[in-house]
């Protein structure tokens, strides 16, 4: 995706994940059709990804 490619720290943030929370993420934001619902589920997810939590976790 393009927005990894401009922001340093979440590409550093999708890096440091495990490769099941990796996974997760990329199916969930692969998935949408539209490219409006990938580029808002990222922006949802930006925060989760720094933190290197999965999709799942709480």
């Amino acid at each position: 995706m393009a927005a990894l490619e401009d922001d340093f720290w979440l590409a550093a943030g999708f890096g440091a994940l495990t490769p099941a929370a990796l996974r997760s993420w990329v199916l969930h934001l692969t998935q949408a059709r539209q490219s409006a619902t990938r580029i808002s589920r990222l922006k949802k997810a930006r925060a989760k990804i720094l933190r290197g939590e999965g999709l799942n976790d709480r």
